[in-house]
């Protein structure tokens, strides 16, 4: 607030790398990501290495994956000038990004790199949970099923709710938990942690288990809530992928024809904002019409016939 008033009343100062770099600095801290990479933008910051670090974090915050590691490169030779916690951010969020993008050797170093410096209990803890999705990555979930029940001990929700997610969706591929206990463990998961990817990553944990027992309304409402202040999330929108294919398979692949013809109605209604444009959207309406005059249902077949003409 005290820099962005001094911005207001002497606007040459936007022109001072020092200015620039501590508000975008601020900016992070309080997590204003798209704001502080406005501020890192800045021609008078682009060949600062300690702002590469910053425009690296920034950068993971918002997933984008490649930036992120290209702008931690270019930071290096600043990394030793940076506390034990902010060396702990900084890697780790390299490391995530290393993660996103496949390069599991590339995840593999940053996380040494964060854990050769002493930090506080929780920064480590939270460099350990990524390590465990390393671990994971890297074919060995028993192991990583180990770390991830150890950080569930943490005092902070911010640790326990994502290895919650990760233990519990390891435990269900191992069989060492069923999908109904899975089930109830992300349902309550889903809203006790909200506002980052952890919650979109639990709402598609949650809909792809009730699509894999057959529970399309449980599935469809599951995905349908996904946060609009996260729609630009790379979780968010395969959120929206999960939502489109789930619909299709149940009224266009026939996933629904299990269902009595009146709770296919019923599903379709309750979700026919999903009706896909054009020729799919009215193959599904049809094959759902004959299956209602197959039953008599002739005035919610002509009904149903009536919207998708219109």
């Amino acid at each position: 607030g005290l820099l962005n008033d001094i911005a207001r009343t002497n606007p040459e100062v936007l022109d001072n790398p020092e200015f620039r770099g501590l508000r975008g600095i601020s900016r992070v801290m309080a997590r204003r990501y798209k704001e502080a990479q406005a501020d890192f933008a800045s021609p008078a910051l682009s060949d600062d290495p300690s702002i590469a670090l910053w425009r690296s974090y920034a950068a993971a915050q918002l997933a984008q994956w490649p930036e992120a590691r290209s702008h931690f490169l270019d930071g290096s030779e600043a990394f030793g000038l940076f506390s034990p916690m902010w060396k702990q951010r900084f890697a780790r969020a390299d490391a995530q990004a290393a993660l996103a993008l496949g390069d599991i050797d590339g995840a593999d170093r940053p996380i040494k790199l964060a854990l050769s410096d002493k930090a506080e209990p929780l920064e480590e803890l939270a460099t350990r949970l990524i390590q465990a999705q390393v671990i994971e990555a890297k074919g060995q979930p028993q192991r990583a099923l180990g770390v991830y029940q150890a950080i569930m001990k943490a005092p902070t929700e911010s640790l326990t709710a994502p290895a919650t997610l990760r233990a519990t969706q390891i435990k269900l591929q191992l069989g060492q938990i069923s999908p109904v206990d899975a089930a109830n463990v992300f349902a309550g998961l889903r809203y006790r942690w909200r506002g980052d990817a952890t919650e979109l990553e639990t709402i598609r944990a949650l809909g792809q288990l009730y699509l894999s027992q057959g529970r399309y309304r449980e599935a469809l409402e599951a995905f349908k809530p996904a946060p609009p202040a996260q729609a630009d999330k790379p979780e968010s929108i395969q959120i929206q992928a999960d939502l489109t294919n789930a619909f299709r398979a149940l009224f266009l692949d026939g996933a629904a024809d299990g269902l009595e013809p009146v709770q296919a109605l019923a599903l379709f209604y309750d979700f026919q904002d999903l009706t896909p444009l054009g020729a799919d959207g009215d193959l599904m309406v049809r094959k759902l019409v004959r299956r209602l005059v197959d039953v008599d249902l002739l005035d919610q077949a002509a009904n149903l016939l009536k919207y998708q003409v219109e």
